[in-house]
């Protein structure tokens, strides 16, 4: 079991926002793509590392990092078929509005599927 501090409220209503579809635009307002997979985060102190779906199959990623985006959320952007997939953390969250997801950095600083 691995212990780790839990989604803010901040984070956790701007995750709350955000729906499958929706346009995810880097810090210079890059359309990347969209929305795919949703992980709103879970408010408990125990983390499972089997119940992961998204991640289990991604090569790289430390256990701590997977239980920090296991408790405070992530979200998958699906970029078509020109790049890979990218996984969004959710401190990495600017804005959330009507126009779209917007972030606190650029592609390259994105955990790629």
């Amino acid at each position: 079991m691995i212990q780790v501090q839990k989604q803010s409220g901040v984070e956790a209503t701007m995750m709350g926002g955000i729906q499958r579809g929706m346009p995810v635009y880097d810090i210079e307002d890059v359309m990347l793509g969209v929305v795919g997979q949703i992980h709103h985060g879970r408010d408990t102190d125990e983390f499972e590392p089997e119940e992961f779906d998204l991640l289990t199959g991604v090569p790289d990623i430390p256990m701590a990092l997977m239980t920090r985006m296991w408790h405070q959320g992530y979200l998958e952007i699906d970029t078509g078929l020109l790049f890979g997939n990218y996984l969004v953390l959710s401190h990495q969250i600017a804005d959330v509005t009507d126009d779209g997801v917007f972030l606190l950095c650029f592609r390259d600083d994105l955990i790629q599927l």
